[in-house]
């Protein structure tokens, strides 16, 4: 059910991005992207949410100070208070950004690989997509 509630959040953030801010394009890509993995483990191999939702936290631990710069970054040329907290906080949001995601990330990530890599997920996720083979009559 958290899937669930993750795809709809997606769903919402593109088509949110899609109206209002459609020259992020490189944060809606990521978002599609995200979305392709989260409907995959869902609908496709129905497998994998415990490592997709360590991932998804990993991700969500930098939403408020993300949030925060990003709406100082867009109303930073008619606010002044707006643009003191942007550039305030723009060092700390990058160096706490790049800290989760290049340090934590990659530890999460290589830990996901040795676990399928070792071959525990073969029972649970087959490695590639095979049809059935035709019977014979």
């Amino acid at each position: 059910m958290v899937l669930d509630y993750s795809i709809a959040y997606f769903i919402m953030d593109i088509l949110h991005y899609m109206l209002f801010i459609p020259s992020e394009i490189i944060f809606i890509a990521h978002h599609l992207a995200t979305l392709y993995l989260l409907l995959t483990c869902r609908y496709v191999v129905c497998h994998g949410a415990v490592a997709i939702l360590a991932v998804l936290i990993l991700a969500e631990i930098t939403s408020p100070c993300q949030n925060s710069w990003s709406l100082a970054r867009l109303r930073k040329g008619d606010s002044l208070g707006a643009n003191k907290v942007y550039e305030s906080l723009s060092p700390i949001f990058f160096t706490y950004y790049s800290m989760v995601k290049m340090v934590l990330g990659s530890i999460l990530v290589y830990k996901i690989a040795v676990f399928f890599m070792s071959g525990e997920g073969d029972n649970v996720i087959r490695k590639r997509m095979q049809k059935e083979p035709k019977k014979l009559s």
